[in-house]
Protein backbone atom coordinates (compact mmCIF):
# COMPACT_ATOMS: atom_id res chain seq x y z
CA UNK A 1 0.00 0.00 0.00
CA UNK A 2 1.46 3.56 -1.27
CA UNK A 3 1.17 6.53 1.53
CA UNK A 4 -0.28 9.46 0.75
CA UNK A 5 2.38 12.44 1.81
CA UNK A 6 1.01 15.92 1.02
CA UNK A 7 3.57 18.90 0.52
CA UNK A 8 2.93 21.60 3.04
CA UNK A 9 2.02 24.69 2.37
CA UNK A 10 4.91 26.84 1.27
CA UNK A 11 4.62 29.63 3.98
CA UNK A 12 4.50 26.40 7.14
CA UNK A 13 8.27 26.45 8.83
CA UNK A 14 9.11 23.01 9.52
CA UNK A 15 11.37 22.08 11.89
CA UNK A 16 12.82 18.71 13.75
CA UNK A 17 12.22 17.57 16.85
CA UNK A 18 13.05 14.30 18.81
CA UNK A 19 12.18 13.20 22.74
CA UNK A 20 12.96 10.46 24.73
CA UNK A 21 10.19 7.97 23.17
CA UNK A 22 11.94 8.44 19.59
CA UNK A 23 14.73 6.09 20.22
CA UNK A 24 15.24 2.93 18.24
CA UNK A 25 17.10 0.11 19.26
CA UNK A 26 20.99 -0.18 17.34
CA UNK A 27 20.09 3.12 15.61
CA UNK A 28 19.76 6.04 17.46
CA UNK A 29 16.81 8.42 17.98
CA UNK A 30 14.24 9.02 14.97
CA UNK A 31 13.62 12.77 14.63
CA UNK A 32 10.37 13.86 13.39
CA UNK A 33 9.18 16.73 10.94
CA UNK A 34 6.99 19.39 12.56
CA UNK A 35 5.03 21.72 10.16
CA UNK A 36 3.49 24.68 11.81
CA UNK A 37 -0.26 24.63 11.93
CA UNK A 38 -0.71 21.04 11.12
CA UNK A 39 -1.88 18.64 13.95
CA UNK A 40 0.94 16.42 15.51
CA UNK A 41 4.01 15.56 13.25
CA UNK A 42 5.11 13.84 10.33
CA UNK A 43 7.51 10.65 10.64
CA UNK A 44 11.03 10.68 9.00
CA UNK A 45 11.45 7.80 6.15
CA UNK A 46 10.07 4.12 6.46
CA UNK A 47 10.52 2.05 10.13
CA UNK A 48 11.37 -1.00 10.04
CA UNK A 49 12.87 0.23 6.86
CA UNK A 50 13.63 -3.29 4.70
CA UNK A 51 15.07 -1.87 1.36
CA UNK A 52 11.81 -2.33 -0.41
CA UNK A 53 10.60 -0.43 -3.32
CA UNK A 54 9.46 3.17 -2.40
CA UNK A 55 10.65 3.02 1.07
CA UNK A 56 12.54 5.68 2.25
CA UNK A 57 15.87 5.00 4.95
CA UNK A 58 14.90 7.43 8.25
CA UNK A 59 17.09 9.82 9.66
CA UNK A 60 18.90 8.53 13.13
CA UNK A 61 20.53 10.88 15.29
CA UNK A 62 22.47 10.25 18.53
CA UNK A 63 23.79 7.93 20.15
CA UNK A 64 22.73 10.27 23.12
CA UNK A 65 19.78 12.16 23.45
CA UNK A 66 21.06 15.01 24.33
CA UNK A 67 23.53 14.44 20.86
CA UNK A 68 20.12 13.79 18.99
CA UNK A 69 18.59 17.23 20.32
CA UNK A 70 21.71 19.07 19.28
CA UNK A 71 21.15 18.17 15.85
CA UNK A 72 17.50 19.07 15.77
CA UNK A 73 18.52 22.51 17.16
CA UNK A 74 21.34 23.16 13.93
CA UNK A 75 19.03 22.01 11.14
CA UNK A 76 16.80 24.07 12.61
CA UNK A 77 18.88 26.76 12.99
CA UNK A 78 20.36 26.69 9.48
CA UNK A 79 16.50 27.07 8.90
CA UNK A 80 16.18 30.30 10.72
CA UNK A 81 14.48 28.70 13.27
CA UNK A 82 16.07 29.41 17.28
CA UNK A 83 15.28 26.80 19.57
CA UNK A 84 12.62 28.87 21.35
CA UNK A 85 10.43 29.37 18.19
CA UNK A 86 11.17 25.48 17.14
CA UNK A 87 9.95 24.46 20.49
CA UNK A 88 6.94 26.64 20.27
CA UNK A 89 5.91 24.81 16.77
CA UNK A 90 5.71 21.89 18.49
CA UNK A 91 3.73 23.03 21.41
CA UNK A 92 1.47 24.40 19.26
CA UNK A 93 1.05 21.30 16.42
CA UNK A 94 1.07 18.55 19.55
CA UNK A 95 -1.42 20.40 21.56
CA UNK A 96 -3.59 20.15 19.03
CA UNK A 97 -4.42 16.65 18.71
CA UNK A 98 -2.46 12.97 17.86
CA UNK A 99 -0.26 12.50 15.46
CA UNK A 100 -0.59 11.83 12.09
Amino acid sequence: MKKRVTEPAPNRRIVLFVDETMFVEDRGFRPVFVVDGEVGFRQNGDWPYEGKVGQKMPWFFGPTIEDAREACRLHNERLGIDQHEALMIVARCMARGARR
